[in-house]
C-alpha cells in the first residue's frame, strides 16, 4: 500500500465527526488516528470576524486573548504533552501566528468579514510532524473565540 494523501480539520473529538469551528468556548481541537501513522505536513489556519482587526487583538474582538492558543502533540493518553510546539508562548493576538510560522495575512475585502490565514509548514522546520497511532496533534484554546464568526484549523500531511 502506498502513501495517502489526508485533508483533515482538527475537532473536537479528534474524529471527522467532531465540531471542527473552534469559534465556540475553550477547548481543545486536535487529529489522531487511533490505526495509522500520520506525517503531518502543514497547518492552515483561518478565522472570520467582521471589521478590520489590528496585529494587537485576536480577530477583532477588541482585545487579546487573556491566556491564549497553544499548539502540541501529545501522547495517547492525551495529557502528556510530547512536543510544545509554542514554547509554552501562547497566540494572544492576530500578529502572533507569524511568530511561530510565519506565513500569517490579514484577507479585506473593503466590507464585509476579513479573514485572518496562517499557514504553518512543519516540513520547513526539517520535517513533517510524525504521529504514531493514537498520538494528537492539539490547538489548546483556552479563551472563548465565540466572538469570532469562525475558527478552523486544516491539516495535511499523509498517511503512512
Amino acid at each position: 500500500m502506498g502513501q495517502r494523501i489526508f485533508s483533515r480539520f482538527l475537532s473536537s473529538d479528534g474524529t471527522t465527526s467532531g465540531t471542527k469551528n473552534m469559534a465556540t468556548t475553550a477547548d481543545e481541537y486536535y487529529i489522531r488516528d487511533a490505526n495509522n501513522t500520520l506525517a503531518i505536513e502543514r497547518m492552515i489556519v483561518s478565522y472570520e470576524d467582521s471589521g478590520g482587526g489590528t496585529v494587537a487583538e485576536y480577530g477583532n474582538i477588541g482585545a487579546a486573548l487573556a491566556t491564549g492558543i497553544l499548539v502540541q502533540t501529545k501522547r495517547r493518553d492525551g495529557t502528556t504533552v510530547l512536543n510544545n510546539l509554542t514554547d509554552d508562548v501562547p497566540i494572544t493576538v492576530n500578529g502572533d501566528w507569524a511568530r511561530f510560522c510565519y506565513d500569517y495575512q490579514q484577507i479585506g475585502h473593503g466590507s464585509g468579514n476579513d479573514i485572518f490565514a496562517v499557514r504553518w509548514t512543519f516540513s520547513k522546520a526539517g520535517e513533517p510532524i510524525i504521529l504514531e497511532p493514537g498520538q494528537r496533534l492539539s490547538m489548546v484554546i483556552q479563551d472563548s473565540l465565540a466572538l469570532l464568526d469562525n475558527h478552523y484549523a486544516l491539516v495535511q500531511g499523509v498517511i503512512l
